[in-house]
């Protein structure tokens, strides 16, 4: 499956589009069409920098779109779903944090990125 992104090619250089390959989905991942990104101050300390991890390199922190393929273990999505997307992963839902909405202080929280 093909894909279009933005990225950056090149250190301290303009965004790029560029078609690839998209790698195989996982059982229990989702693929999404992005319809809007925000990038943050996470996001322009990477611009800036003099050599990237790895290029291409996407940016973007948390995102909009919609569902476009659902893994088969993919339970509450279905195609066409509008989601967001935020770097947090998951988190233990038990702890004082959790039970009271603050996910992003759970000290078991998992990030992606």
């Amino acid at each position: 499956m093909m894909s279009s992104s933005v990225a950056l090619m090149r250190a301290k250089e303009p965004l790029c589009l560029y078609d690839h390959s998209l790698l195989p989905l996982g059982d229990f991942e989702v693929y999404v069409r992005v319809e809007a990104c925000g990038l943050g101050l996470a996001d322009w300390n990477v611009a800036v920098r003099d050599a990237l991890p790895r290029v291409p390199l996407v940016i973007g922190q948390e995102a909009v779109g919609r569902v476009q393929v659902v893994g088969k273990g993919v339970k509450h999505l279905s195609i066409g779903s509008r989601v967001g997307i935020t770097p947090l992963s998951t988190t233990c839902e038990a702890c004082d944090a959790c039970t009271r909405g603050q996910l992003q202080y759970c000290a078991h929280a998992l990030f992606h990125g």
